[in-house]
């Protein structure tokens, strides 16, 4: 075995070399994201766009949102397509949107066949996730936790009564 060589000498004044700290323990990966659409059906009549999109847009990453349009008089159908961002975004919508009552009528809510593959996938390696991320900022220094499902659907649930309360009426 050969000697080491010394480290040439620090000059006078230079700061102390920096330490790597080593990597955090590695846990569950996120799982990876993709856009996801919604079929939302059975609107009531008095349900605006404005007002179908807000309700959207309380849930996450709404990307597009369409509504059917009847061709011949004009009016928009009971029904559209919602394109969200990430599949946390779609599940949330599911979740939160088929408790709401928005002018006394519940909403229909499907994802097609491969978008439910996505999500029966996605839902349990997220939740994995975020856990491990939780338990991670609770014993490091200087992290902070992320927000929990809970609380996450708490917030969009307040959002989605305001909406209700301001768009229509309460109703």
């Amino acid at each position: 075995a050969y000697p080491r060589p010394a480290a040439p000498p620090m000059p006078p004044g230079a700061p102390p070399p920096a330490v790597a700290r080593p990597p955090p323990p590695a846990g569950p990966r996120p799982p990876a994201e993709r856009p996801g659409t919604l079929y939302v059906g059975k609107i009531p009549e008095g349900l605006g766009d404005d007002a179908m999109q807000a309700l959207l847009e309380a849930c996450g990453a709404l990307t597009h949102w369409k509504r059917t349009v009847d061709v011949v008089s004009g009016r928009p159908k009971a029904f559209g397509f919602a394109d969200f961002g990430s599949g946390e975004a779609v599940l949330r919508a599911m979740r939160l949107l088929a408790t709401l009552r928005p002018l006394g009528a519940e909403l229909l809510l499907k994802v097609d066949a491969k978008t439910q593959e996505f999500l029966t996938a996605y839902e349990p390696a997220f939740r994995a996730h975020a856990d491990w991320a939780r338990q991670q900022a609770a014993t490091a220094e200087g992290l902070t936790a992320p927000p929990t499902e809970q609380a996450l659907d708490a917030e969009a649930a307040a959002a989605l009564r305001r909406i209700v309360d301001e768009k229509l009426g309460g109703g």
